[in-house]
This record gives C-alpha cells, sequence and structure tokens, in this order.
C-alpha cells in the first residue's frame, strides 16, 4: 500500500537528520543568499537579458582585460581565450601539421551566422520540462541522486519557483551591471559581479530544475565563468548544460566556447606540460589537474554533442595531433579514421590520410604479429593517391615508398614462416612457403634469398628422420 505524503516525509526528514548527524552536513552557500541580497537600485525588475558583446576574449589580450563590451551578444564562434594566442611551440619530429600552427577557434574560413541578427535570451518559461511522479515506490528511488533530492526537500532546500525567479533576475542583474563595468574599464566591479552572478545563477538552477529556466540559468553562469577567465567552472558548466539540455537552444555558442577553451589548454600544455597528478594552485584560467586531459575532453565534447557542426571536424582532428605527438598511435589512428569516414568533405581529408598512413605503419609490430594494421596502411596509401591526385606533393612520394615498404614486409612474413619450417627440418612446409614468396613477392630481397634457400634444400627429405620409430611403429606410419 503507497505511503501517505505525510509518512513519506516524516521518514525522509528522520533519515535525513541522521545522514547530517553522520555526515557533519551543513546548509549550503546559497541557502542564504536568496533571503540576505538586495538587488541594485539601478536593475528593472522584469528586464530581458541582453547578453554579452561577440567581442568576448581577444586573442592575446591580458586576463584583466577581457570583457564583454555591449549588451547585445551576436554569436561569434571566433572567440578564444585570454592567451591563445593561435601560435603553438615547435613539438617532436613527428608533429602533425595542425598542431603547429593552428589558430585558437575554428577551422579557417569558416562563416557563422550573420552579425546582423543578435541571439538573446526571451523572458524564462514557467512551464516544466519534466514532471516526477513520486506517489508509487520503485527501485529508482534508492539512487543517490533521489535521495538527495529528498534530503534537500526534507531541509527546505527542494524546487521553489518563487526563489529561483528571485534568484534569475538578481543574476540578470549582476550580468548587466558586470556589462555596464566592462563598459567603464571596472576590472574589478566586473569580476566581482561575474562572480555574484554565476552563484545566483546557480541558485536558480535548482531552485526550479527540469526547466527551461534552468537551461537559462545553466548558460548564463557558464557565460559568467567564461567572462571571468575562469574556464575550468565554464568548462564544467558547459557540459553540465548539455547533458541535462542535449538540445539546448545555446548549442552554438556552447561548442564555441569549448572549443576555444580547449585550443586554450592544449597550446599551454605545448608550452609547459605538467604531469596529470600536478595540482594547479596559481592560474585560474587552467583545470585544477591534467590540463591536456581536459583540452582533449573539450574537443570530445564538441564533436559528439555537434558531429555535424562547422567545428566537429577540426575537433576531431586536433585529438588525433594530440595523440600523435604523444606516441599514442592507436588512438592517433582511431580518431583519423573517425575524420576520414565521418567527414568526407572536410579540408582535413588529405592530412588525416597521410598521418594515419603514418600511425598504422607505427602499430604495426613485426611479421609475428598481427597483419591487420599492414592492410590498413595498404589501404590508405592507395586511397590517398586515388582521392587526391597531383595533390600529394612531395607526400606522393613518401607514400609511394610506403607501398613498396609494405611489399617488402608482407615478403618478411612469408619468409619469416618459411623459416620456421625450414629450421625444424619439415622441408616439405618450408618448401612451400618459400614458393609462395617467389610467386608473390620475386623482385624483393627476401623472394631473392628464398630463391637461393630453394636450392639448397631441393633434395633434402621432406619430414625430419623419426627417431623414435621403434616405439611410433605399433601404432601406424603417420601416427
Amino acid at each position: 500500500m503507497p505511503q501517505s505524503n505525510l509518512g513519506k516525509n516524516f521518514c525522509w526528514l528522520v533519515f535525513a537528520g541522521l545522514l547530517a548527524v553522520l555526515a557533519g552536513c551543513t546548509p549550503g552557500q546559497y541557502a542564504t543568499q536568496d533571503r540576505a541580497y538586495t538587488p541594485p537600485s539601478t536593475y528593472t525588475p522584469g528586464s530581458s537579458y541582453s547578453g554579452p558583446s561577440s567581442n568576448g576574449l581577444a586573442a592575446g589580450q591580458q586576463p584583466s582585460g577581457t570583457s564583454p563590451t555591449t549588451t547585445t551578444r551576436y554569436f561569434d564562434p571566433n572567440v578564444v581565450p585570454v592567451g591563445a594566442t593561435g601560435v603553438a611551440p615547435a613539438g617532436p619530429s613527428t608533429m602533425p601539421p595542425d598542431a603547429g600552427n593552428a589558430s585558437a577557434g575554428p577551422p579557417p574560413g569558416y562563416a557563422g551566422p550573420s552579425p546582423s541578427a543578435p541571439m538573446t535570451i526571451q523572458p524564462v518559461s514557467a512551464e516544466p520540462k519534466k514532471d516526477d511522479d513520486d506517489n508509487e515506490w520503485s527501485l529508482e528511488h534508492l539512487a543517490p541522486d533521489y535521495t538527495w533530492k529528498e534530503f534537500k526537500k526534507a531541509v527546505g532546500w527542494g524546487p521553489d519557483h518563487k526563489l529561483a525567479r528571485e534568484a534569475y533576475d538578481r543574476g540578470q542583474a549582476l550580468f548587466n551591471a558586470a556589462l555596464e563595468c566592462a563598459k567603464n574599464h571596472d576590472e574589478a566591479g566586473k569580476m566581482k559581479n561575474y562572480g555574484e552572478a554565476a552563484k545566483e545563477f546557480y541558485t536558480a538552477t535548482w531552485r526550479w530544475p527540469d526547466s527551461t529556466m534552468e537551461e537559462d540559468a545553466m548558460f548564463l553562469m557558464a557565460e559568467s565563468y567564461f567572462f571571468m577567465d575562469q574556464y575550468g567552472p565554464a568548462q564544467d558548466s558547459f557540459s553540465n548544460l548539455l547533458k541535462a539540455h542535449d538540445n539546448t537552444r545555446y548549442l552554438d555558442t556552447v561548442i564555441a566556447r569549448l572549443f576555444a577553451i580547449g585550443t586554450y589548454w592544449e597550446q599551454l600544455d605545448l608550452k609547459s606540460h605538467m604531469w596529470p597528478v600536478v595540482p594547479n594552485f596559481t592560474d585560474n584560467t587552467q583545470p585544477w589537474f591534467d590540463t591536456f586531459g581536459n583540452a582533449l575532453a573539450c574537443y570530445e565534447v564538441v564533436w559528439m554533442h555537434d558531429p555535424t557542426g562547422p567545428l566537429a571536424d577540426a575537433a576531431l582532428f586536433r585529438v588525433a595531433n594530440a595523440h600523435f605527438r604523444r606516441g599514442e598511435w592507436e588512438d592517433a589512428a582511431q580518431h583519423y579514421d573517425m575524420l576520414r569516414k565521418n567527414h568526407p568533405k572536410s579540408k582535413y581529408q588529405k592530412d588525416a590520410h597521410l598521418l594515419e598512413l603514418q600511425a598504422k605503419e607505427r602499430i604495426y609490430q613485426g611479421p609475428k604479429y598481427s597483419v591487420v594494421p599492414l592492410n590498413d596502411a595498404e589501404e590508405i596509401a592507395k586511397q590517398s593517391l586515388k582521392q587526391f591526385p597531383g595533390q600529394l606533393g612531395d607526400e606522393e612520394r613518401r607514400v609511394r615508398d610506403t607501398l613498396a615498404l609494405i611489399v617488402e614486409q608482407r615478403a618478411e612474413r612469408e619468409w619469416v614462416m618459411a623459416q620456421y619450417y625450414d629450421n625444424k627440418a619439415e622441408y616439405r612446409a618450408a618448401r612451400e612457403y618459400y614458393k609462395t614468396l617467389l610467386q608473390k613477392y620475386p623482385r624483393t630481397a627476401f623472394g631473392q634469398r628464398a630463391a637461393k634457400r630453394m636450392q639448397e634444400i631441393q633434395n633434402e627429405p621432406d619430414e625430419p628422420p623419426n627417431y623414435f620409430k621403434w616405439l611410433t611403429a605399433p601404432f601406424g606410419e603417420g601416427k
């Protein structure tokens, strides 16, 4: 029989109290801000948010100089984090071409939406997107998320539409105040207002979950962190927005922001690489740990959440190049292959073919191991010559040399098998492999060696002598 709401609330209250005592749980920092915060006197309730300008972060600026300058935000995918100069330091000799001169932002030549059409955030809808049915018990009620949700309800931290609206309005006011401070070159005021706005937007997200207000608040919270040059929290906020609202109307802007953040972090790692376990305590523009790994995570979000977008192929290419530079050939080949097959019209097609060919050659470990990388390399080499006739330049000779090398490597595999039986004095099997080698690869060095060895063993018996004939004779020949 279903429990009454009173009984359920009482049980959850007791359970929540026990958790609080055992875990030393205390109310969050936002519980009192809803009541204590007073909006600026210049704010007019009900005014709509217009957002930051398309200028965003300009390459080469100092962190303190990064700010939007107008109250109308145009979508500009070329927004670049502070310090992303567009020129990465020289890497190892195997460094792919795109990594050394990659520009921070989308691929060159990308044309975004026309600046004449500003994207503004309309007034928040009051309709929730989901409606949880808690009247009947199910196994989902044992999940930690559900327990935490019920705990917050029991202590007064549950959804409250009125408090959500108030927090969102305060966040809008603070965000617009930060824009005004940026216009007046008041960096201290800008950073303070962005920080307070992010807190208010966060309060709005958990005060009215699963709603369009939550979507808007999550986006504006991420934007606040982004323009504060705190790219770690910005990355988390943008990623959480895509997880909660995968079809968000801010997808284009979110993808451009994450791509820019990933570019900046990748270039920082190229200049000064740190071990993933070394913490970062001094630079707010970097994550706490693993700058390189977080850069790849940004790129991954780009091509996974917007696989047909204008930045998907560039993100895949940069992930592949990053693995290539580090000698992670399997991962590099996998991402080059995804780029080749999923983005046939990408401008990175030629480079992806050439670099995947090199990666496959390095994956191949020798004649005693799998032939699959060799087959893949041969296929890619032939496809490169067929798909890019007259476009490869000096690389065409390298591709043809690679095809010749693959022929030698295939001949070597036959030679190794023939030698295996030859060393065991099983000359009939050895002669078969030598014969196959001569038929398929007569012009190779191994073909010449096979011809010489065939003459040497032509009079040898097919099978080695049986020194235990007295023991095997009772079982018959061949037993």
